[in-house]
């Protein structure tokens, strides 16, 4: 289960059908503890093929909604904001590193 704040976020981000997709693929990744798309597919609870569930993964992570600054840059705003007390200072630290195909952003 998500935290309220992501369930709101994502909601306003995500056609309804998608969101719940995203939440059974989260959950998946709870429960399995590996994040490959064979092991996504092959645990998946559709009621299809193993190679259309993989496709049915592939498109949905394939989404034009899964922008950085369609979600995710919003999404970091609003846990920073509700994160830090206005009355200190406060110091951010972010990283994005490439490592291979793969683009890491890390905000500590």
């Amino acid at each position: 289960m998500l935290p309220e704040l992501d369930q709101i976020h994502f909601e306003q981000y995500l056609k309804e059908s998608d969101y719940l997709f995203f939440e059974i693929i989260i959950n998946l990744v709870q429960s399995i503890k590996q994040v490959s798309l064979e092991k996504l597919a092959a645990s998946l609870p559709l009621p299809i093929k193993y190679e259309s569930r993989r496709k049915k993964l592939q498109r949905f992570l394939s989404l034009t909604e899964w922008d950085v600054k369609t979600i995710w840059l919003s999404l970091i705003t609003q846990w920073i904001s509700q994160s830090i007390d206005k009355q200190e200072v406060q110091h951010i630290a972010i990283d994005r590193t490439r490592w291979q195909s793969v683009n890491i952003l890390v905000i500590s």
